[in-house]
């Protein structure tokens, strides 16, 4: 039934097509609900059934140069840039940017608060993350004059945003993309993989699996940095 499931979801017989890592996190739910079942006793373990899940996908490699963003905001309608900018240098997802107000926002201790008061943190963590220097101006300029609401104004930026990746002419690029490649720049900049983990918000183990990749070079520079410090072993 899961195999069945899944090649339903994969084609949009259920639903619209789906990747693998979306068909896991579903059936990851209906593994909660069945432990849930068993542990409140409305359901024998004995008759707890096993979930089987799709292998995980490989981790996403398609990231954007410093240039290749910069083209992109140039693309963009103004409120689309100012997506951009802020996504980026906050690593930052769509939802968050979107629903972020003024309230969030602490100029004077330049942070960020991405999880908004009454908001449940979830596993999809919103860290405190500070305002980068080249981000200020903008969020200077969106809070002049703010007084309550989203400070991009609330509408979905999807349509805006896949206008602009067609200008910039970067095929595949998602709102994600734009995290990822923060992340990325970050590693390939000998950032500790503890604080690129603290402002994405994920674990050691996912920014290890998605991002120490890409920084070979500083890893192996490392390395023997650290052995000629121990005299031998």
């Amino acid at each position: 039934m899961c195999r069945a499931y899944t090649r339903q979801r994969e084609r949009g017989e259920v639903g619209q097509p789906s990747g693998a890592g979306t068909i896991r996190r579903e059936l990851g739910v209906l593994t909660a609900a069945i432990n849930i079942a068993v542990k409140w006793k409305r359901l024998p373990k004995e008759h707890a059934p096993f979930v089987e899940m799709p292998a995980p996908p490989p981790p996403k490699d398609l990231w954007l140069t410093r240039d290749e963003i910069t083209n992109l905001i140039k693309c963009a309608d103004p409120r689309i840039a100012d997506f951009v900018s802020l996504a980026y240098w906050t690593a930052s997802r769509r939802t968050a940017i979107e629903k972020l107000t003024g309230f969030q926002v602490d100029l004077d201790n330049g942070r960020i608060n991405l999880n908004p008061q009454g908001r449940a943190q979830t596993n999809k963590r919103r860290p405190i993350v500070p305002i980068a220097a080249e981000l200020r101006p903008t969020i200077e300029r969106l809070m002049t004059g703010w007084t309550s609401g989203p400070l991009l104004g609330g509408a979905s930026i999807r349509k805006g945003f896949a206008r602009a990746v067609a200008a910039a002419g970067c095929p595949g690029v998602t709102p994600h993309t734009l995290r990822h490649s923060r992340a990325v720049h970050l590693a390939q900049a000998g950032v500790s993989i503890y604080a690129i983990a603290g402002l994405l918000g994920d674990s050691i183990a996912t920014v290890e699996r998605n991002y120490l990749h890409h920084c070979p070079d500083h890893l192996a520079a490392t390395i023997v940095s650290e052995s000629t410090k121990g005299g031998g072993v």
